[in-house]
Parts: C-alpha cells; structure tokens; sequence
C-alpha cells in the first residue's frame, strides 16, 4: 500500500496530466520536500508525521492549479508575441 505522501505525489501527477515532464519533475522534488519534512517530525516514520507534513504543504490541487495557470501565461504570452511578429 502506497504512503501518504506516495498518494500525494501520485495526485499531483494526475493533476499537472497536460504537462507530463512538468507532473513529473515537480511530483518529484515535491515528494522528495515532503519526505524530509516529514523525517523532521518527532513521530516519524508514521502516516501521522507524513499527513502533517503535506498538510503545511498545501493541497495538491491547489499547487497543481498554481502551476497550470502560469503554463497558460506563457503560452498566451508566446501566442500573442508570434502574432505581433506575424502581423508586423
């Protein structure tokens, strides 16, 4: 059975899908962040320790939602400079 933070990562996955290496380098150092919070929690190894440390992290959707909104910035972005430069 996969670990609280495991699930965690895996649910950041998921929800980056529309940019696989984007999901799976943040999934990744974000796991790895997690891990050593909650190495640093005086009840690990436990789902207690691993629980409160993406607890202070923040919800996987929120941080997924961060992360696909500043995409969509740089492609709106990338979009309007190659019309500019299409145009003029």
């Amino acid at each position: 059975m996969a670990g609280v933070i495991e699930q965690y990562a895996t649910a950041l996955r998921r929800d980056l899908d529309f940019d696989p290496v984007l999901a799976d380098r943040l999934a990744e150092e974000v796991e790895s962040h997690l891990r050593d919070v909650a190495a640093a929690d005086p009840a690990w190894p436990s789902p207690d320790a691993e629980q409160r440390a993406i607890a202070r992290f923040g919800l996987a959707r929120e941080i997924a939602a961060q992360f696909a909104a500043d995409a969509i910035d740089r492609q709106a972005r990338r979009a309007w400079s190659m019309l500019a430069a299409w145009t003029a």
